[in-house]
């Protein structure tokens, strides 16, 4: 732990509350100004005001210490509604930052057993993420048909799944780095079962093809998704003659959704343009857009593990006290047992490090 407050927690913490500078100021009783620079270190960071930070943000007094590489905005790939308000955006990344954190202090005493993910330059792909999508599948030596578990094929590659409250339906979903090779996904825990298997691939999209960002990553990221969930030379057949009790049998098959399956259909060319519109519009007239599908044709969310797998990990086989695990994530322990409850005994991929 470091001497000196670490200013860049100071906006972490902030942040993870989705709190503004201008708020923050007025609950502590000081000028914007001088909130601003405790943030950006021009003023040290009384002991009174230390203690004032972490009651008012609700983290101990130790998590401002940390020395910890905070990743701004721009390093992970979103999905996510154009709209998002910024404060919402900036808490979302604030926790993602803190789950990446707790990742790396969970991998320091345990390993997760796991098949890497390849690095596929899109160019010798001929330019397609559907290839890409393809042989990532027979990399992974996925069966033919629908992936039963998306979560199970992220996580089996060693990525922590990570459900969040965001309060908002218009985030979907963001991955980042944790500890090579591992990676974090933060997804929306509201969304339908369908768009999250959907953000999952999208994300897994990014992660084998874009190293560096682009100004089409995210059509390429998309037409991924739509390739790994529903390969063309299985699915192609099915896409003639489409409407929509023909394409809510399709979501059932393929689990993915009625929206996704029509935009699959139009980029290969089973649907063309003018086609696409009309049945846009007759979908539409049913109550099916691209956020809105029938209840009763709902995919049952799958419940993620790994993240509970390694705290369980800690707090059964290593013998952690819940105020330990409190201690090594930086939570107060109220927090910790809500963002962390563990249920169950199955540990079926951790497994001590060293």
């Amino acid at each position: 732990m470091s001497q000196a407050v670490n200013p860049a927690m100071i906006v972490l913490a902030r942040e993870s509350r989705g709190i503004t500078q201008l708020d923050l100021a007025e609950h502590l009783s000081i000028t914007q100004g001088h909130l601003s620079k405790l943030e950006t270190g021009y003023l040290n960071v009384s002991p009174d005001m230390l203690t004032a930070l972490a009651k008012e943000l609700n983290f101990p007094e130790s998590f401002f210490y940390i020395n910890y590489e905070v990743y701004p905005a721009k390093t992970p790939y979103y999905r996510k509604h154009k709209t998002l308000p910024k404060k919402e955006l900036d808490q979302i990344v604030a926790w993602m930052n803190i789950h990446r954190f707790h990742v790396i202090q969970l991998l320091q005493s345990a390993e997760v057993e796991y098949s890497p993910l390849p690095q596929c330059d899109l160019d010798d792909y001929e330019g397609s993420p559907a290839k890409v999508a393809a042989a990532v599948r027979e990399y992974l030596k996925l069966p033919s048909g629908p992936i039963k578990s998306m979560t199970d094929v992220i996580e089996d590659a060693g990525i922590l799944v990570i459900p969040f409250k965001a309060g908002s339906r218009k985030f979907a979903g963001a991955s980042m780095e944790a500890t090579r090779p591992n990676y974090v996904i933060l997804i929306n825990e509201d969304m339908p079962g369908d768009r999250m298997r959907w953000t999952l691939a999208h994300e897994l999209g990014h992660l084998v093809m874009h190293r560096l960002p682009s100004e089409t990553m995210e059509e390429e990221a998309d037409e991924f998704a739509s390739e790994f969930l529903m390969p063309t030379r299985e699915v192609a057949p099915y896409l003639t003659n489409l409407d929509p009790q023909k394409l809510a049998g399709l979501k059932q098959y393929w689990k993915t959704s009625i929206f996704s399956i029509v935009v699959h259909a139009n980029r290969l060319g089973y649907l063309p343009d003018r086609q696409y519109r009309t049945m846009i519009t007759k979908l539409a007239q049913l109550g099916i857009t691209r956020t809105q599908e029938p209840p009763e044709l709902a995919i049952p969310r799958e419940t993620p593990s790994l993240l509970k797998e390694l705290i369980e990990y800690h707090s059964k086989d290593l013998g952690f006290s819940p105020a330990q695990m409190s201690s090594l994530l930086w939570l107060n322990s109220e927090e910790y047992l809500q963002t962390y409850k563990v249920k169950g005994n199955h540990l079926r991929l951790v497994q001590a490090a060293g």
